[in-house]
């Protein structure tokens, strides 16, 4: 991002600083958000200078993988650790090495790439035979799944007997690709995106860092909006604050900073109850105009977003719709009072719970392909309508 320098003796200049998307990624695992006993699991193992040689990070784009898989790595390799230490020091040789990318015993590539090819695969795992520079040499595939057959095959081996001083962390959004024969040799890491608490809490701590409490105070009205435009992924999130951040020191109206959402939250949510009810009432027609419309729009992914969030409370609802209220704290952003009432209607012509797991799925899967760029937003669409409505006789 780019900022005014204003130099005494020279004009202004427009100078770059780190988005806060960048500059806020967590450099130890108490930064971490969320997740907590998936990184209580990997912190033990640093606890007791016990590591395993093969791991596989598992969740949705955005959940925190390839950061895990680089604080780990570089954790390994902490030149002043000591037994009890679980963060890496971020001060000696090894970690500023790991920081910058260029740490010579930690190798990253990305498999949805050409680098996914079995040369690429066979050129690391003959670079596992040497010995590391540091303590051990670290090998991080990211987008795991995207691998060719051949450099699945060509792992096998290496996975089920690593190296002496070598460890391998696999990173994948769809576990369900991996080979059996792989899957069943990785200590396995699944991951989630935070609570909106806790996605709240790392919020307010940055702009107390980074804005005037009199700003602070301002964005923080607009938190509720941020996290559920973002899905709950902290990177979206963050990039999200920093922009209504931008347009408040600016002066801008509530207007202006309501066109970074692209429609209001209600306003989609309300969208969203519709194609979830005709959804449940086996109609098509409506909810694949409702898809078009947001498409073109351009809300489509924050669409998906509230529909997973009120599909997941519908689920909830139609299970124990009793006990309901204990379960509200974890939807928070979800106006209750209106989608309780329609849920209550869908719940008394014994629609199936299990549809909304069906609509979940479809609407997770298909949100990850396109936050990879793997389909256009027409593609996407095309991918709901054919996991919900593919097998289906058409309805009104």
């Amino acid at each position: 991002m780019l900022t005014l320098d204003n130099k005494k003796g020279k004009e202004k200049r427009i100078t770059s600083i780190d988005s806060w998307a960048v500059k806020y990624r967590p450099r130890s695992f108490d930064d971490f958000i969320g997740n907590k006993s998936q990184v209580n699991i990997i912190t033990s193992f640093i606890k007791n200078m016990k590591m395993p040689k093969t791991w596989l990070f598992s969740g949705m784009s955005g959940s925190g993988k390839t950061t895990l898989a680089r604080m780990l790595a570089q954790v390994i390799n902490c030149e002043n650790l000591k037994k009890g230490d679980i963060n890496p020091c971020n001060e000696c040789t090894s970690c500023k090495l790991a920081r910058k990318m260029s740490h010579p015993d930690i190798k990253e590539i990305n498999a949805s790439s050409e680098a996914g090819n079995v040369d690429e695969v066979r050129s690391i795992v003959n670079q596992a035979r040497f010995k590391p520079n540091y303590y051990m040499k670290v090998f991080i595939i990211d987008e795991a799944h995207g691998l060719s057959f051949k450099a699945k095959e060509s792992l096998l081996k290496p996975l089920e007997e690593p190296p002496k001083q070598t460890v391998w962390i696999l990173c994948t959004t769809a576990p369900e690709k991996m080979p059996e024969a792989v899957y069943g040799r990785c200590q396995k890491i699944f991951l989630s995106y935070p609570s909106y608490d806790e996605l709240e809490s790392r919020l307010k701590e940055i702009l107390s860092m980074e804005c005037s409490k009199k700003v602070a105070k301002k964005v923080e009205k607009y938190l509720p909006e941020i996290i559920n435009a973002s899905g709950y992924q902290p990177r979206d999130a963050i990039s999200l604050l920093q922009q209504v951040a931008s347009l408040i020191e600016a002066g801008k109206t509530k207007i202006d900073i309501q066109s970074i959402f692209k429609g209001s939250v209600e306003n989609i949510q309300g969208l969203a109850r519709k194609f979830i009810s005709y959804y449940l009432y086996g109609k098509k027609i409506t909810p694949t105009k409702i898809l078009f419309n947001v498409t073109s729009e351009g809300i489509l992914q924050e669409f998906i977003n509230q529909v997973i969030m009120l599909s997941n409370y519908g689920y909830m609802f139609m299970l124990d719709d009793k006990n309901i209220k204990q379960y509200r704290d974890f939807f928070k952003g979800v106006n209750t009072i209106r989608w309780d009432s329609v849920l209550s209607h869908i719940k008394k012509s014994k629609v199936k719970p299990y549809k909304l797991l069906v609509l979940t799925s479809s609407m997770t899967e298909s949100l990850e392909k396109l936050r990879m760029g793997l389909v256009s937003e027409q593609g996407c669409v095309a991918i709901i309508l054919n996991n919900l409505f593919g097998n289906e006789k058409g309805s009104k």
